[in-house]
């Protein structure tokens, strides 16, 4: 009984000493599994910080793309800044700037993410988990560092000036706001465009100019006053071309013209300058009318509608010069000098440079009483009057008259009042229209016309122009 009783016990011994041994070594497995997990987890890190890397290096690149762009609006118009044409670039700036915050801040995620699982396993290599592997953990606390130092390197470099971006667009928007408020104030003070065309059939000459074709437009604006503050808001002014059939006479948009200099031509004129580089329908060699119009026009994108814009005008092609658009001409009727002036507004005249028209007299219009211009008067007494270039008093060419603007007794503008007076090319001024009491006025005696005289010759306007003003008198 004692025998077997030590039996049993050496056969328990020996199946426990077994068993420990079995669980020594299931022990050495799981603990090598894991670190052998850890070494790829870090080998996994090394790439991600390389792949991080390479893509916060690519969104430096094109933030560094945006401020170059930023530095070239302030730098614009001669170091002036932006104007309101950069409205659409800065918006642009502003959105691709916005989307590079947005993954600015995801890679400042993925840092702060890939920072708390490197120190999760740094700590179960420390002991905290009982696996112990101070190598292993030297390197992940090297990667660890890497990634903050990643982190720390974006946050003050890469997102301080994605924010100073952002600020330099805020204040180039402003800049531009308050341009605009500018141009608004002077559009709203521009009280007609009128282009001075170069052809009796009103339409204004476009010229071949190497690869482009250029126009080259005369604008008589009142007041004259506006002139030097619109050259200096030159950014404002563009051309607006539409196409012209003859049986709807609507219009979609011409020949894309781009303005490329604004100039003053005399104390009330503008001369704008802008080309195209594709133009419909160009003959080859003689001069042709083309199938499009022209206008000048101040603030077209105005939100507010305070845009200021010229008539349309039409656009006659010809291959060659045929202008002398920069001479003075001399005005005369026969012999004797005309009294003209070389602007339209009334402040250009003197009082005796403006002539008496004893043209009107009392007419009653379904029970009115109105003093109005009788019939068709000549806008001048005596002869026609005809023009010579300064230089060369022996050319004679005929006159073209055009109605400008009528002034009233107390010599303000009322531009009304051409839908009332009317003046023919030949120099004949008369009423399209009976006065309206209950619009406007029922006399006209005392009121003053400016019309401007044109030399001409063959359809082809001549040399600058030059007006004259008359004022209406009773018979």
């Amino acid at each position: 009984m004692k025998r077997n009783s030590k039996m049993f016990l050496f056969i328990v011994m020996l199946l426990l000493t077994g068993s420990s041994c079995f669980l020594m070594t299931s022990c050495q497995k799981d603990y090598d599994g894991q670190l052998e997990i850890i070494r790829n987890q870090l080998k996994a890190g090394e790439n991600s910080y390389t792949e991080l890397k390479e893509q916060i290096t690519s969104l430096e690149e094109r933030v560094t793309t945006i401020e170059k762009q930023i530095e070239d609006l302030q730098n614009g118009n001669n170091g002036g800044g932006c104007d309101v044409d950069c409205e659409a670039q800065l918006k642009e700036l502003r959105e691709a700037l916005e989307t590079a915050k947005a993954e600015l801040q995801n890679k400042i995620n993925d840092l702060n993410d890939k920072i708390k699982e490197l120190q999760e396993q740094i700590d179960n290599l420390t002991g905290n988990q009982g696996i112990t592997d101070e190598e292993l953990a030297e390197k992940l606390t090297e990667l660890e560092n890497k990634f903050q130092g990643l982190l720390n390197e974006v946050e003050q470099n890469l997102s301080s000036k994605i924010d100073k971006l952002q600020s330099q667009i805020d204040k180039l928007q402003s800049q531009i706001d308050k341009l605009q408020e500018q141009i608004d104030e002077l559009a709203n003070r521009i009280k007609k465009m009128d282009i001075i065309p170069d052809f009796n059939n009103q339409s204004v000459l476009l010229k071949q100019d190497g690869s482009k074709y250029t126009l080259k437009i005369n604008v008589k604006v009142m007041p004259a006053s506006v002139i030097d503050e619109m050259i200096e808001q030159k950014d404002a002014i563009s051309i607006d071309s539409r196409k012209v059939t003859p049986v709807t006479r609507s219009a979609e948009a011409g020949p894309e013209f781009t303005v490329e200099k604004v100039e003053k031509y005399d104390e009330a004129t503008l001369t704008v300058t802008a080309s195209a580089t594709e133009v419909e329908g160009l003959p080859s060699s003689v001069a042709k009318d083309l199938a499009c119009q022209v206008a000048v026009v101040f603030n077209k994108n105005a939100e507010n509608g305070n845009c200021s814009q010229s008539g349309y005008c039409g656009v006659r092609f010809s291959p060659n010069g045929v202008m002398d658009g920069n001479k003075d001409y001399d005005f005369f009727q026969e012999n004797i000098p005309v009294n003209v002036a070389t602007g339209s507004d009334l402040s250009d005249f003197n009082d005796t440079d403006i002539y008496k028209r004893n043209i009107l007299a009392d007419i009653e219009d379904l029970g009115n009483n109105l003093v109005e211009i009788i019939g068709t008067q000549p806008v001048l007494e005596g002869e026609d009057v005809k023009a010579s270039p300064k230089d060369d008093g022996t050319k004679k060419l005929n006159v073209i008259y055009s109605y400008i603007m009528a002034y009233d007794k107390n010599g303000t503008a009322v531009s009304h009042m051409d839908s009332h007076i009317g003046v023919t090319t030949d120099g004949k001024i008369f009423m399209k229209q009976h006065l309206n009491p209950g619009v406007n006025v029922t006399s006209i005696e005392g009121y003053k016309v400016v019309v401007r005289l044109q030399a001409s010759e063959n359809g082809y306007f001549y040399g600058k122009p030059a007006f004259v003003c008359i004022e209406l008198l009773k018979k």
